[in-house]
């Protein structure tokens, strides 16, 4: 991994990058934990926000940068080509120093609020006939 500032003027910013590596590299829960790690040694030094960006087409990945705390912020459509030559969209992720940690029951809750659709339906209650019959 590495990281660098964004802006030289706003030395809080860093953008989060790692070479290339297969899908199935990215072992979410150990690859999370040393990412959190990173991370949480990179706030320690001052750093406000980290940010990145994750493929598409990487779902190991984005798995294991949602662990590490990392929210989606938004989608770069056609940011990258893959093998074939197809467009591959960038989703666009970041963690802020004063985001929960991921691990506790605040920063679950603000990732199901970053990765779920704002609109949920929640039905309760149950239709029977009488008979017993749904």
């Amino acid at each position: 991994m590495a990281m660098w500032r964004i802006d030289e003027a706003d030395a809080g910013v860093g953008q989060l990058s790692w070479p290339d590596a297969p899908d199935e590299w990215w072992v979410p829960y150990q690859a999370a934990q040393q990412l959190e790690a990173f991370l949480d040694a990179a706030f320690a030094e001052g750093w406000r926000r980290i940010e990145t960006e994750a493929r598409s087409d990487k779902p190991m990945l984005r798995r294991t940068l949602y662990r590490a705390g990392l929210r989606p912020e938004g989608k770069a459509r056609g940011r990258w080509t893959d093998a074939e030559g197809n467009a591959v969209d960038a989703m666009r992720l970041a963690r802020l120093a004063d985001d929960p940690a991921p691990k506790t029951r605040e920063g679950f809750l603000s990732m199901l609020n970053a990765t779920l659709p704002t609109k949920r339906v929640i039905a309760q209650g149950l239709i029977t006939n009488g008979q017993g019959k749904f």
